[in-house]
Parts: C-alpha cells; sequence; structure tokens
C-alpha cells in the first residue's frame, strides 16, 4: 500500500529546497482523501457537504450576496482548527503556495512559476492562486501575473486539466488579464510589448488557441473579430494568420 503524502511531507521538501517539490505538491493535490479513522457524525460540515451545497438548486437561487456570504463563512468554518471535520491536508496546501508567492528567496520564485503552470486547478491551490493572481497585478508584477494569467487563458479555452474551478470564474479572469494589459498598452505603450511577452512565453502548444481570450487580443485584436466572450474566426480565415502585424494589439 503507497505512503499517504501530507501537508507536513511538502513543507519539509520546501525547508530542505528538495526539486521534487512541484512533483510533491501536484501528487498531493490529486491523491485521494485518505478514510477517517472514526466515523463523521451524521449532519458534520465536511469539505464535500459543501460542494454538494454548492450544486443544488436552492443555493442557485440564491442572490450572488448570498451565495458569496455563504461560501465565504461556511470556508471560514472548515478552515477553523476547532472544525469537527478538518481539511484534507491536500485543501490546505495553498499555505505552501503562498509561503513560496511571500518569500524573497530566487528558488522560491522559480518553483512557484513552475506550480503555476503544472498543478491541477482544484481547491487547495486555487486559494492561492487566486489571491496571487490579484496581489501580483497589484505589484505589477508581471512575470507571475503573465504566468497566472497565461494558465487561466489556456483554462478558459479547454485546456485544463482535473479544473474545479467554475468556467465563469475563469472567464473573468481571463478578462481581467487582457484589461490589465489594454491599460498597459495604453498608459505605458512603451513597455507594452515587454509586458505581452511576459503573457505569451506561458502559452503551451497543446493548447486550443483559437478558444484563448488574452492570447488572440494580443496577436488579432485590431482584426475585430470577437464578441463578448471569444474570438469568431471562420474556417481559413487570413486574419488568423499571427505573422500579420497589422492586426496585432
Amino acid at each position: 500500500m503507497a505512503a499517504v503524502l501530507t501537508l507536513d511531507d511538502v513543507r519539509k521538501a520546501w525547508d530542505a529546497r528538495d526539486p521534487r517539490l512541484i512533483t510533491l505538491i501536484e501528487q498531493l493535490c490529486t491523491q485521494p482523501i485518505p478514510s477517517p479513522e472514526t466515523p463523521i457524525r451524521d449532519g458534520a460540515l465536511t469539505f464535500d457537504k459543501f460542494l454538494s451545497q454548492l450544486r443544488d438548486w436552492r443555493y442557485r437561487q440564491k442572490s450572488k450576496e448570498e451565495q458569496a456570504h455563504y461560501r465565504v463563512e461556511t470556508l471560514k468554518a472548515l478552515e477553523d482548527a476547532k472544525a469537527e471535520v478538518p481539511l484534507a491536508d491536500k485543501l490546505k496546501v495553498h499555505e505552501v503556495i503562498l509561503a513560496l508567492w511571500e518569500s524573497n528567496d530566487g528558488l522560491a520564485r522559480d518553483y512557484l512559476l513552475r506550480i503555476i503552470a503544472r498543478v491541477p486547478l482544484v481547491y487547495g491551490p486555487w486559494k492561492a492562486i487566486k489571491k496571487i493572481f490579484k496581489e501580483s497585478e497589484a505589484k505589477n508584477d508581471t512575470e507571475i501575473y503573465g504566468a497566472i494569467a497565461a494558465r487561466l487563458d489556456m483554462a478558459h479555452a479547454g485546456a485544463a486539466h482535473g479544473k474545479q474551478v467554475s468556467g465563469a470564474t475563469v472567464a473573468y479572469c481571463a478578462r481581467r488579464a487582457w484589461r490589465y494589459l489594454r491599460r498597459v498598452g495604453l498608459h505605458l505603450p512603451a513597455t507594452y510589448p515587454d509586458v505581452a511577452c511576459e503573457f505569451l512565453v506561458n502559452y503551451t502548444d497543446d493548447v486550443r488557441l483559437n478558444g484563448t481570450w488574452v492570447f488572440n487580443h494580443i496577436l488579432f485584436h485590431d482584426s475585430k473579430k470577437y464578441g463578448r466572450s471569444n474570438f469568431r474566426f471562420g474556417w481559413n480565415d487570413k486574419t488568423a494568420d499571427p505573422t500579420n502585424l497589422k492586426n496585432r494589439a
């Protein structure tokens, strides 16, 4: 029987500057949650019940404010140190990822960029990625922000593996990332090419590029072949030629 990986194992890997850290985080995020040693009381609040509630039609009938309040308060109760059913370690991996972000260590930054590119977009790491996305934007840390923006744009195009984050959330982040780039182009045009490259360098060969939002805006914004949520290129559309400089933002 394979040993169960714990959050403490991941923390020790970072303390030792173990190059396996990224692989261990991926493994922790994807391993099944171990069965509890003692049966869970009927009616006890668990993470699975929280997820079930989010899919319930009664929850969906609530206002956006009520939904947000429920999510925040329920997660707060689940994450409490005195919670009746403690969160599984895989759901607390954000603690390690945030520690990398908050570190001034160059190796931590290298690990963070590789984690952003590879970690599943699931509960746990998503809590860290969402926070870093907002903070890196505020700090104009375009290396980190561009890496997250590209990862989420690829998820928006359908290239995410093991994604649990809602499509609406991913689409919002992609639109927000393009608005950021557009502001750079308007207010600091001399820096725009370098910032755009901080985004483009993170796209992978297997992504469905015609489904992206940020990538297509950078290369094809002036083609005007887009609507509220996606680009619309026809078959053999000459405007979808990335070498055509006149269509670039």
